[in-house]
């Protein structure tokens, strides 16, 4: 891993990472509301940024190596890959930890 220093990093979103906070929100405001459901998914988003300049906060995924994960929200688990090269972030997916991820991540491609 590179140092960035003061070089924050882009962040890229992949179509599978907003479908899956489509999917969040969609379940918020089926059991609560659809202010609470913005709410919430502006702070994951929100939350989200702070990988542009501290993309390690994140632990390597065990069962994949190629993504990162951190939690966001407290119980929101994102997956993102760091491309060095490019300088980029990519956020592939984000689910909430109670659910079953472990299958879904495992179908992550490797670009």
């Amino acid at each position: 891993m590179k140092n960035w220093g003061l070089r924050d990093l882009k962040i890229e979103y992949k179509e599978t990472y907003f479908d899956d906070l489509d999917d969040i929100e969609q379940y918020i405001t089926t059991c609560f509301s659809a202010g609470l459901a913005r709410k919430i998914v502006g702070e994951i988003f929100a939350g989200c940024q702070i990988l542009a300049d501290q993309p390690l906060i994140g632990k390597p995924y065990p069962r994949n190596k190629y993504y990162n994960y951190f939690i966001v929200k407290r119980k929101n688990l994102v997956f993102y890959h760091i491309d060095d090269e490019q300088g980029t972030v990519t956020l592939h997916r984000i689910f909430d930890s109670r659910r079953d991820y472990i299958e879904a991540v495992s179908m992550i491609p490797e670009e």
